[in-house]
């Protein structure tokens, strides 16, 4: 009996973050958890869900300055700031909408 081979499944680039973004997300959940107890968890795990899928469709962005891309945080007030390069993702910030405009 024939076989046929397994589909090969996508190349999927590492993300990786800048240290500025680590910081702007930790500080994020902090502030979240002190508002509303496990919020700030419900921000990390948003932050999980749009990373994947910007490490998986990393075109699907919007175009935004210096060839970076964005993309929105559902449920929450900010966008990834991320930069697709040859062998990884890059995210450079999480920038809340009402804050920080010259990102």
């Amino acid at each position: 009996m024939n076989r046929l081979p397994a589909p090969k499944k996508p190349y999927v680039k590492p993300v990786a973050h800048l240290s500025e973004a680590n910081l702007e997300m930790a500080k994020a959940a902090l502030w979240y958890d002190r508002r509303v107890p496990g919020l700030g968890d419900r921000w990390l795990r948003a932050l999980e869900a749009a990373q994947s899928k910007i490490q998986h469709q990393p075109q699907l962005g919007a175009p935004h300055r210096r060839q970076t891309r964005t993309w929105r945080v559902p449920k929450f007030p900010y966008r990834i700031v991320y930069r697709e390069e040859p062998d990884r993702i890059l995210i450079l910030a999480f920038a809340h909408d009402k804050r920080r405009e010259s990102y």
